[in-house]
């Protein structure tokens, strides 16, 4: 039986897999489009922090998020996803 490490420079050698480059633009699409889906409900939680440095960081970080999830309706679709699939459990 072989080690994993043996796997891993047996694949490197064929050069499977994905670059890093590839792996990097992907992780990058991700977090967008979760902040664009999710960029009201971040700004509302991130409100809602004590006041202060901190606070106001997140805030000036969310907004634009939040500001790109209103224009593109996109938090409209979010909310009709969780209605539609509704994710709370029965009383």
């Amino acid at each position: 039986m072989k080690e994993m490490s043996d796997i891993g420079l047996e694949r490197s050698n064929r050069q499977c897999g994905q670059s890093i480059s590839r792996a990097t633009l992907a992780l990058l699409c991700f977090y967008v489009f979760a902040g664009v889906f999710n960029g009201e409900a971040l700004l509302r939680g991130v409100e809602r922090m004590p006041y202060g440095n901190k606070r106001d960081a997140c805030v000036a970080l969310m907004k634009p998020a939040a500001w790109l999830s209103r224009v593109t309706r996109a938090g409209c679709l979010r909310a009709w996803l969780e209605k539609t699939v509704n994710l709370d459990p029965p009383p």
